[in-house]
């Protein structure tokens, strides 16, 4: 009988929760979507306004400025063995991103990669690669244009580019490439990953907070941050 008990109450327990549960949800239903809705946009008009700046002459110049600087740094790139490098090309590429949002630093990582092969192949080209470049140009863009420098903006970039980027797509590329077991090279570049995450964000944010003060220094202008 306390067994039936017992079940029967947590039974209503659990209907009392689910009910309020959704109570909670129907009644902040529309917030939630107009919110989804806003959010929509907002990514709507930055891919827009990322492209816009593409016809400008004065991001245009910046642009090549930042491709070369990008391929520069590519030349200081530090293997250890096939699957792991060291390097600091992401600085550019988030620049271009805090500059003229994803459309524009995406394509600025395609091209980053395509020339780095020329100057300086590292083993064959795979085009893999290069779709991972201007997927991290977009995400930097993302997080980074029209948005006020913060800690958590970089992190969470950076965060979202570490996992997505290297750890999923760009050891696909290469287990592809070298004909190696996902799982097999999954560890080394996860132990680099969590060991490179919190150094390239303390210096990917320092760089992009000293690049806007000094921006705003020149009377420059980033773009109205929302």
């Amino acid at each position: 009988m306390n067994e039936k008990s017992s079940c029967g109450t947590k039974f209503a327990s659990r209907c009392y929760t689910t009910g309020i549960y959704l109570l909670v949800v129907a009644l902040f239903w529309d917030d939630i979507e107009n919110e989804k809705e806003v959010k929509m946009q907002k990514f709507i008009d930055s891919l827009k306004d990322s492209a816009q700046e593409l016809k400008k002459l004065h991001s245009l110049s910046v642009m090549s400025m930042l491709t070369a600087m990008q391929t520069v740094l590519g030349l200081f790139t530090i293997m250890i063995g096939e699957f792991i490098k060291i390097g600091f090309s992401f600085l550019t590429l988030a620049l271009a991103g805090m500059l003229y949002g994803p459309v524009a630093a995406g394509i600025l990582g395609g091209l980053g990669d395509i020339l780095n092969y020329l100057i300086k192949p590292a083993g064959p080209f795979f085009p893999g690669f290069t779709v991972s470049a201007v997927l991290s140009g977009f995400i930097y863009g993302f997080f980074l244009y029209k948005k006020p420098v913060s800690i958590r903006q970089v992190f969470f970039a950076k965060l979202i580019i570490v996992i997505f980027v290297d750890l999923f797509l760009s050891t696909i590329w290469l287990s592809l490439l070298w004909g190696k077991v996902y799982w097999v090279l999954l560890p080394m570049r996860a132990l680099k990953a969590v060991i490179m995450l919190p150094i390239e964000t303390g210096i990917l944010y320092i760089v992009l907070t000293r690049i806007t003060a000094i921006f705003h220094l020149k009377n420059f202008s980033l773009g109205k941050c929302k």
